[in-house]
């Protein structure tokens, strides 16, 4: 290894045959309602394509990913006051759909096919309450579902589906202090399910 460092660099490849090539696209759309006193809602809308190429001359092996994930995240935020002490209000949904067609195989023989598609539900909520200038309390829950389906159609079939499902919360205390600084103690569970077609994890918020 040092040899090969020491002669190539860091830049140079002892298998400079061997190539890949990836395109990515993406784009959002996000349209704001304001109710007034009623609160305010947010919603996302996101389209990722992802195209991966890969080929490796030195083991005559190729490999291609074409990825499409859609998702649409509605935010609500509500200011309000309870018992005279204000409180901020957050209820959102997290939806999102991932689509992963993967061809690989050797370069002189057929391709393995595989779909793999990840659909998932979160759904989540936060509550804060400023008791006063320099002291706030807020705890958050957030459920999400999970679904994947594999679907292998060649060289071999094979079709499998598996649904996760994980609940976290989130407790802390904020403490205010100067213009623009807080000191803050947390507790919170998290979670993150596998990457499956898209590379979209999700966690705790």
């Amino acid at each position: 290894k040092g040899n090969q460092l020491s002669s190539l660099g860091r830049r140079a490849t002892t298998k400079p045959d061997d190539t890949a090539r990836s395109n990515d696209w993406f784009t959002t759309l996000g349209i704001a309602n304001d109710f007034g006193d009623a609160g305010s809602l947010t919603t996302d809308f996101s389209v990722r394509t992802r195209e991966v190429d890969s080929s490796y001359a030195s083991s005559s092996w190729k490999n291609e990913n074409h990825i499409v994930t859609s998702g649409i995240t509605p935010k609500y935020t509500l200011e309000h006051k309870a018992l005279g002490i204000p409180q901020t209000l957050i209820l959102g949904l997290d939806l999102y759909h991932a689509a992963d067609h993967i061809l690989d195989g050797a370069m002189t023989g057929p391709n393995d096919t595989l779909n793999i598609t990840k659909s998932s539900f979160g759904v989540y909520g936060q509550e804060e309450l400023r008791l006063s200038d320099h002291l706030h309390l807020k705890a958050s829950l957030r459920h999400e579902v999970a679904r994947y389906i594999f679907d292998q159609l060649a060289q071999s079939q094979l079709k499998e589906k598996s649904n996760l499902s994980e609940t976290v919360y989130d407790v802390g205390i904020v403490v205010p202090y100067g213009n623009d600084s807080s000191l803050y103690l947390d507790y919170s569970t998290s979670f993150r399910f596998p990457r499956g077609a898209a590379g979209t994890p999700r966690s705790s918020r």
